[in-house]
């Protein structure tokens, strides 16, 4: 991005700034890979996946008592990480780039 060489480390994540543009990401997994940073309101924030691991999102209800919540149950389904079935309100994701907002 740039002609900047990021090393991070696995398991972990560094906040990185682009200007609007385009701009080319290369690692391993895509090889190169040109995208678009559009400006953004707000505090919205991308996370970029370079080895395409799982990422698994997890929906949650907070309301004050229980009839609030019963309304507001999210949906359950089964995902399977390394071979394990795993059933809950789960979303599974590998893509390169997942917004975060």
């Amino acid at each position: 991005m740039r002609d900047r060489t990021l090393n991070i480390a696995a398991q972990s994540d560094a906040t990185v700034n682009v200007k609007v543009g385009m701009h080319t990401f290369t690692s391993p997994a895509p090889g190169s890979t040109n995208f678009i940073a559009y400006e953004t309101k707000g505090n919205v924030k991308t996370l970029i996946n370079p080895t395409f691991s799982n990422y698994v999102l997890v929906a949650g209800v907070y309301a004050v008592n229980a009839n609030a919540a019963q309304n507001f149950d999210p949906t359950t389904q089964a995902i399977l990480l390394d071979g394990v079935e795993f059933v809950g309100p789960f979303t599974q994701k590998t893509g390169l780039f997942r917004v975060k907002s």
